[in-house]
Formats: C-alpha cells, sequence, structure tokens
C-alpha cells in the first residue's frame, strides 16, 4: 500500500487477503485483527520514511530495483 502511494498512486486497496480470511476463518474477529496489524504497518513504514501523512510520501526518496525498474526505464518515466 504505501509503496503504491509513494509511487503516486491516488488509492489503493487490497481485497485478496481478506477474502482469503474470510473462507479460511470464517471469523469477523481474524479480518478485524488483520486490518489492525496492516493499519500499523503503514503506518510503521510511514513514520520509518520520515512522511507524517500519505501526501508526503510523494517526496521520500524512492529506490527503484528490477523488475520495477526495468519496467520503468523501458516507458522513460522518470
Amino acid at each position: 500500500i504505501v509503496k503504491a502511494l509513494a509511487l503516486g498512486a491516488k488509492i489503493c486497496s487490497i481485497a485478496q487477503p481478506f477474502i482469503d480470511l474470510v473462507v479460511k476463518n470464517n471469523s469477523l474477529q481474524t479480518v478485524q485483527n488483520y486490518i489492525r496489524r496492516k493499519i500499523q504497518e503503514v503506518k510503521l513504514t510511514m513514520y520509518l520514511s520520515g512522511a507524517k501523512s500519505p501526501q508526503e510520501l510523494l517526496n521520500v526518496p524512492r529506490v527503484i530495483i528490477s523488475p520495477l525498474k526495468d519496467w520503468v526505464e523501458q516507458r522513460c518515466i522518470k
């Protein structure tokens, strides 16, 4: 999620992990715990990058490695 925001995404989402949790566990509590964990991961990643808001992620220095680097170079994206 943070990577997508740092690369300029306005919004992003993840659905498959939620679907998998519901199918495997059939438990609302499990899904709620997963959501809390993901929120904490996003907050920690933003803190470690020095971003105080999702908008500030756009100004954080990025290191892009292959295969994404190759894709970006092929499209002349800066």
